[in-house]
């Protein structure tokens, strides 16, 4: 008499494949995608309005530095960030879709990480390509404004766009798959506790990813440029935190975020009606 055998477990990397190629293909035909497409063109509109009326009060790399400080880092990463991470498995549980994935034997957490992957994948290139465009729109037919200091300055403030946007996918990613109503906790965290204590002078602002974003890009000179980022100068000048430090910290979150995940997904009971 044979006993019936288990079917064997699909190998981790071609469940994770599978999953970033549907994943990918999915979520570019979301409207979704359209949407923060749109929002992230609000600063190339900032950039154009400053080449027709304010080139003669503020140079290319201070412009882009407020930008940065402003927009990007002060809005633009919270709302796409909100807007790929918490979908993550929340759509497919709204959808009801998951029993699909959950019910084969496949790795759970291979099925998260190709999910996420995915969504740090096009939101990273949504806001890189945004910042781009700027950069572009800044510097064409102003062969003057280009030099080494504008290009170190843009580089660096590219990756800390693309750091700061992948790591709220994976911390919002963590909210959609905790609770059954993600949106508002999100956007608590993002307005509230980012929002707010980043800016509290003191050490408690150490404890917010706003802070640790900031440092790695705040430098004398930016800080000299930018408003935003000056006045953030007088109020953490008793808070000395090297961007060694910074990085490593925001490094060690979004490893963290990344594991925490999986984790909750792979322990998680989701019953689907």
């Amino acid at each position: 008499m044979s006993s019936i055998q288990p079917p064997a477990m699909v190998p981790f990397a071609e469940v994770f494949r599978l999953v970033f190629v549907a994943s990918v293909r999915e979520l570019v035909r979301r409207r979704r995608l359209l949407f923060i497409g749109l929002a992230s063109t609000l600063p190339l509109f900032f950039t154009l309005i400053w080449r027709a009326w304010g080139t003669d009060f503020l140079e290319v790399g201070p412009m882009l530095t407020n930008l940065v400080s402003s927009l990007y880092l002060g809005v633009l990463v919270y709302l796409v960030g909100i807007a790929f991470g918490v979908p993550t498995v929340h759509d497919e549980v709204e959808g009801r879709t998951l029993t699909y994935l959950l019910t084969r034997p496949i790795s759970r957490i291979a099925v998260y990480a190709g999910r996420l992957a995915a969504v740090q994948l096009l939101a990273g290139v949504l806001l890189a390509f945004s910042l781009v465009a700027c950069f572009m729109v800044a510097v064409a037919g102003n062969p003057g404004a280009l030099s080494l200091g504008l290009i170190q300055a843009y580089v660096n403030h590219v990756w800390v766009i693309l750091l700061a946007t992948v790591l709220m996918v994976g911390l919002f990613a963590i909210v959609g798959t905790m609770f059954s109503r993600p949106l508002v906790w999100s956007f608590l965290y993002a307005f509230g506790w980012e929002g707010i204590v980043a800016k509290v002078p003191g050490r408690m602002q150490t404890w917010t990813l706003d802070f640790h974003l900031r440092n790695l890009m705040l430098r004398d000179d930016d800080a000299q440029a930018s408003l935003m980022e000056g006045l953030r100068a007088l109020l953490v000048q008793d808070v000395d935190v090297s961007a060694y430090v910074s990085f490593g910290v925001l490094v060690m979150a979004l490893i963290g975020f990344s594991l925490l995940g999986g984790w909750l997904f792979s322990r998680k009971e989701y019953v689907i009606q």
